[in-house]
């Protein structure tokens, strides 16, 4: 792959145009580009296909013609990709899609900027895909796509088991004794193992039982959510409830806007129950091996005390971002200090520490959580910024982030069109083009929020604008951090509530505390690490061994296309929060079972 050429956001100065709303027929441009674009389709006439392309435009493919995710900049590459991939696809029967939400529509973000967005389904050889097109206009009166976002939805021939596709089998017997049956795996061979039965491993459990794949969840706790219910006890989910529903059976309309762990982890538990998902619950996966000439897997695992062998095709591991090893630094004079060192995952109340001094170390999310937590418990406790922090407020910032001026509908709202589409909409803008338009985006949300950070920064917190000064979302793809959703703890920071050391690092220990850099001494009872989590990988090459994990490549951080670089894929890993879990899994689910009916062809990387 060849660098990211510089993308320019296509206004109406750039493109040489001007544009009165009122003479544009949305619905008029859409049918006339779609239908020029599906004849040139049908001929597999690449340069005609391009005609209805801005030359500087995307075409971002979510696994619909690449089997693969894959982001094409400008006419000389997707020319490639058309020449290559266009005959092989067989693309047919493009349908332009006029549901409420879906529908074309003029939009106009800024003043300067205005597209046609518009929705169509498709066929290809081996599935259903749909596609999210931008159109802008041009000095020859004409609309081209600037943004194309194809995203396979389903298998030809397979689709999932739903709706008028659900089991009608009326069971004899018991419901309890069918269900232990299924779930001992004594009479049939999973053909997906999955490590780990947290949302991400549930949810794609889910998808792949129905679409008729054999899933087994091994999952070392007792319970289901456990993972939750250890963390500390005020965690919260930060994330709306809009945007983190799961897949086929999302919250119901009581559940909070702000989900607390501990009522995840019971959800959890009832999801699994409610979709007859498998799981061997305190089970460990003891030793796995891929026997190449089987092409399977021979996995021994420990259920209960007793051990089983297994003969999957196919293992996902869904052990998560904490499936990692935690960070904690490791300094100088370390082993003198008489205090106590802990890592974030092992903090669970600020009860615990009543008339100590605490030190924590980061300030991005759970940086912000326990030290809330230990101000609310009151102790003395001082955050130690090392970088800067995006802030956003959950009140104006948030829903300005997922507001209407890119999509028509609010994304992940009360009265937005639902996750699914949510997911599409979100997606639909290469890498690229996002971090144009949200760098326009992020100045509206720190003017939102402007008189929180000057406050933050009045006292000498470090509130960042991102990434290319792109906000938060950069960040979480190639950090998985580095932000903060204000739900209160940034005014006790402000006010000096809560203590703050900034710009600094920790040089050395003391026995009572510890050195800054610049020489600033603290003295400290306890010193948590909120530093995140490093490498799964490390985790995974114990059980798989350093020769196959070394295979798998970086799971996150993007590639010179702006697409991430490992997860969701055949042959990565699988960590996400709920909502990525949620869209993510369906193309995972999708690959394998594409692999088992043989419709899978290998990925084009070209």
């Amino acid at each position: 792959m060849t660098t990211r050429p510089e993308a320019i956001l296509p206004t109406l100065d750039v493109l040489g145009v001007s544009l009165d709303p009122s003479t544009i027929d949305a619905k008029k441009i859409a049918q006339g580009w779609l239908q020029g674009f599906a004849n040139a389709i049908s001929g597999a006439n690449v340069d005609d296909v391009l005609g209805f392309i801005a030359t500087d435009g995307f075409w971002r493919d979510f696994f619909a013609l690449t089997w693969e995710m894959r982001t094409f900049h400008g006419h000389h590459r997707i020319r490639t990709f058309l020449t290559d991939r266009l005959a092989f696809n067989k693309i047919s029967n493009l349908q332009l899609s006029e549901k409420p939400t879906e529908a074309p529509v003029l939009l106009r973000p800024y003043e300067d900027l205005a597209w046609v967005q518009l929705t169509f389904t498709f066929n290809t050889a081996f599935g259903i895909a749909s596609a999210i097109v931008r159109l802008i206009p041009s000095k020859d009166d004409e609309w081209r796509a600037y943004s194309i976002f194809t995203n396979l939805e389903e298998l030809q021939g397979h689709p999932p088991k739903l709706g008028p596709h659900r089991d009608a089998t009326h069971f004899s017997g018991t419901w309890t004794s069918i269900r232990k049956a299924a779930t001992d795996f004594k009479d049939e061979e999973p053909a997906v193992v999955i490590i780990g039965a947290g949302q991400t491993g549930l949810g794609l459990a889910a998808r792949l039982k129905y679409l008729g794949v054999p899933t087994l969840l091994i999952e070392k706790e007792p319970r289901i959510g456990n993972q939750w219910r250890g963390r500390y006890e005020s965690l919260c989910l930060h994330d709306t409830v809009w945007y983190d529903h799961m897949p086929y059976i999302p919250f119901p309309s009581t559940w909070p806007v702000y989900t607390p762990s501990e009522k995840l982890a019971d959800w959890l538990e009832s999801y699994a129950i409610s979709l007859d998902l498998d799981v061997w619950l305190s089970s460990n996966v003891l030793a796995a091996d891929w026997i190449d000439e089987k092409k399977q897997w021979t996995i021994k695992v420990s259920r209960s005390g007793e051990e089983r062998i297994l003969h999957p095709r196919h293992v996902i591991s869904a052990i998560g971002l904490a499936g990692g090893v935690p960070n904690i630094l490791s300094l100088p004079d370390q082993d003198i200090f008489k205090g106590t060192i802990i890592h974030s995952s092992a903090f669970k109340t600020g009860r615990d520490f009543v008339g100590k001094k605490v030190l924590v170390v980061g300030a991005c999310t759970s940086g912000h959580d326990v030290s809330a937590d230990l101000h609310a418990a009151g102790v003395d406790v001082t955050m130690l910024q090392r970088n800067s922090t995006f802030v956003m407020s959950t009140d104006k910032g948030v829903p300005i982030f997922y507001k209407a001026r890119l999509t028509i509908v609010d994304m992940y709202t009360e009265d937005g069109p639902g996750p699914d589409r949510g997911d599409r909409l979100f997606d639909s803008y290469p890498f690229a083009f996002f971090e144009l338009m949200h760098q326009r985006i992020t100045k509206d949300i720190r003017s939102a929020d402007k008189d929180i950070i000057d406050a933050l920064e009045k006292v000498g917190f470090r509130v960042s604008a991102g990434i290319n000064n792109a906000g938060f979302w950069p960040g979480v793809l190639q950090r998985g951090g580095g932000f903060y959703h204000n739900t209160g703890t940034s005014a006790l920071i402000a006010s000096g509530a809560i203590k703050l050391v900034s710009g600094k690092e920790i040089r050395k220990y003391t026995e009572t505390g510890v050195v800054f850099t610049d020489g600033q001494t603290i003295n400290c009872d306890v010193v948590v690490y909120a530093t995140g989590f490093g490498d799964f990988r490390v985790e995974l090459a114990k059980l798989f061994g350093k020769e196959v994990t070394d295979k798998l490549g970086p799971m996150w951080g993007l590639n010179e296309e702006g697409e991430v670089n490992g997860v969701w894929r055949i042959k990565s890993g699988y960590p996400a929060n709920l909502a990525l879990s949620r869209f993510h899994s369906g193309h995972m689910a999708l690959q394998i079972k594409a692999m088992e009916v043989g419709l899978y062809s290998e990925p084009y990387l070209k």
